[in-house]
């Protein structure tokens, strides 16, 4: 395949190549902004859903299951509050009774307590009754009426702080015409109604089923997260250790206040475990909801890694594709220009043999009946004809590259140019042109020394044919970081930038309105380049006030 279509098919196979990369990074860009918007959506709408039911949850009640409450060594069950903000308790349980018929019965117990009144601190209860289709007991603490400081409190002093407070089993039960022991009262629940001092309260603690009644939405198992209720003064009312495995010790909770602050932020949290927390007020009740980050961090860095190795795999398939489609789309392309190098040679061929014998005819001729206008003629257009057909055919064989190398070598190229610049000094003294040479000595390198002879008889040609009167020409050989640069330049007012482009084409000549005037087809320029190509160089040509330079570059062991 010639190197031009080599060169066409690397080109497509870069730039498809180059296309198929942009589409797949664009792709896994557009991924995974997608998946840090999902996400970040994720967390907003956990956030929200926190938010929502912090805020409608009633932190003026509190409700415990006795079933889950310890007891002391007397069966009472040990309620963790304080009761200096407690405005009532409301008791839920049954009382029953074997005899149904029995027209009234009760029964009874007490809540005890450590109070402080007048610098002292008394151990008092207050007592609460159950009477038949009696389920809910109400006990005012505000109702002075109700306190007492004897009797059954005395006796049961057992595991009484001043942050807890005791609910008692069934001290007595009471009714007319039945025994006391047929009388049963079950406390099934606790619930504390707090007064508005938030500083006085112990922390409430709860949990997600407190606040969605074991309907917990999806997106608060599917990460870490809790939330604290404080007041606008920052004093904690409730924790919510949410799906944390552990609640939180006042000193964690504390700690946590200390770093957080309204608005947004991170923090980290449980041995350094990353959160997201967000503030958010309502009703005086502020809410901040936590949710760890590193679970979500993680799994975006999953999904970029795994993007990452299947945008390579695509790649790859896509190149190994455009590679064999590439073969494919050259092929009509490297198969007519085999088809025309074929023409072209065999027409070559087949031109040369008439036109030889039209040559020798004309000399017979020119021998016999002597000087003739229309003899010199045929002559002149047969040697020109015969001059393209050779460059045709040089053309040809050039453009086999393997075959040429066949005749590589070390060589002076220096003495090479100084050669071809003496041939045509005195074409250059009849044109009246004058020749500026620069040329390091002893430059070697390894190619065809006939080619790269060819080569500057090609440009030194050029430049006398299209210089304009009386003009310089000048030719510069030098070598830099292991290329042999060769130029040659020549002032040319007739040719402009638009054609400088067009210079290498087969059959293209700047000057139009001159072309008869000019020896040559054209194809000169072209073999140059052919030329250098088989040696791995370029060449290319430049306008510069009116000056055309021709620079060629080749590197040293450019036929290797």
């Amino acid at each position: 395949m010639d190197k031009a279509i080599k060169k066409l098919r690397k080109k497509y196979i870069i730039s498809a190549s180059l296309i198929a990369f942009s589409v797949i990074l664009f792709m896994l860009i557009l991924l995974n902004v997608i998946t840090l918007i999902v996400f970040r959506s994720f967390d907003r709408n956990t956030h929200e859903i926190i938010h929502q039911a912090a805020h409608s949850y009633n932190y003026n009640s509190e409700t415990f299951l006795l079933s889950d409450m310890e007891t002391n060594t007397d069966g009472d069950y040990i309620i963790p509050r304080s009761v200096d903000s407690i405005d009532s308790v409301t008791l839920s349980g049954e009382i029953t009774s074997k005899d149904t018929t029995q027209g009234w019965y009760s029964a009874g117990g007490g809540l005890m307590f450590r109070l402080a009144m007048n610098g002292m601190e008394k151990f008092a209860y207050r007592e609460y009754t159950f009477n038949k289709n009696t389920s809910k007991v109400t006990i005012d603490f505000n109702d002075d009426s109700t306190l007492r400081f004897e009797k059954y409190a005395l006796l049961r002093e057992s595991g009484v702080t001043d942050d807890n407070f005791l609910v008692s089993i069934v001290w007595w039960t009471s009714s007319d015409n039945i025994p006391k022991d047929d009388i049963s009262l079950k406390l099934d629940s606790i619930t504390i109604h707090y007064n508005m001092n938030f500083m006085a309260r112990s922390v409430m603690q709860l949990h997600y089923q407190d606040l969605f009644n074991d309907k917990i939405p999806t997106v608060l198992n599917e990460t870490s997260s809790f939330f604290l209720i404080t007041d606008r003064d920052k004093h904690i009312i409730a924790v919510c250790s949410g799906n944390l495995p552990t609640h939180f010790e006042e000193s964690e909770i504390s700690d946590i206040m200390d770093i957080i602050s309204e608005g947004s932020g991170t923090m980290k949290i449980n041995s350094g475990i990353n959160y997201e927390y967000l503030f958010s007020e309502k009703n005086g009740i502020a809410v901040y909801s936590f949710i760890q980050k590193n679970s979500t961090n993680r799994t975006s860095m999953q999904i970029l890694v795994i993007s990452i190795i299947l945008g390579i795999v695509i790649f790859i398939i896509l190149f190994v594709i455009i590679v064999y489609i590439s073969k494919k789309i050259v092929f009509p392309l490297s198969d007519s220009f085999e088809k025309q190098k074929q023409f072209i040679s065999n027409a070559g061929h087949e031109l040369k043999t008439p036109i030889t014998v039209i040559s020798a005819t004309t000399d017979l001729l020119e021998r016999k009946h002597g000087n003739d206008r229309l003899l010199d003629t045929i002559k002149a257009q047969s040697d020109k004809m015969g001059n393209l057909v050779g460059e045709l055919l040089e053309l040809s064989r050039l453009s086999e590259i393997n075959e040429n190398k066949t005749q590589f070598s070390n060589f002076s190229i220096s003495d090479i140019v100084n050669n071809t610049v003496l041939y045509f000094e005195s074409r250059a003294f009849e044109e009246k042109h004058m020749l500026e040479i620069d040329i390091d000595e002893e430059l070697t390198m390894y190619g065809d020394s006939r080619k790269i002879e060819r080569l500057m008889g090609i440009l030194l040609d050029n430049a006398l044919k299209y210089s304009d009167a009386q003009s310089k020409i000048r030719i510069t050989l030098s070598e830099q970081k292991g290329h042999i640069i060769l130029t040659c330049s020549n002032r040319c007012t007739e040719i402009n930038q638009e054609h400088i482009s067009h210079l290498f084409e087969r059959f293209y000549r700047a000057e139009e309105s001159h072309s008869n005037e000019k020896d040559g087809f054209g194809l000169g320029l072209s073999i140059a380049k052919v030329i250098t190509e088989l040696h791995n160089g370029n060449i290319s040509v430049s306008l510069r006030d009116g000056i055309v330079i021709f620079e060629v570059h080749l590197p040293k062991r450019g036929g290797l």
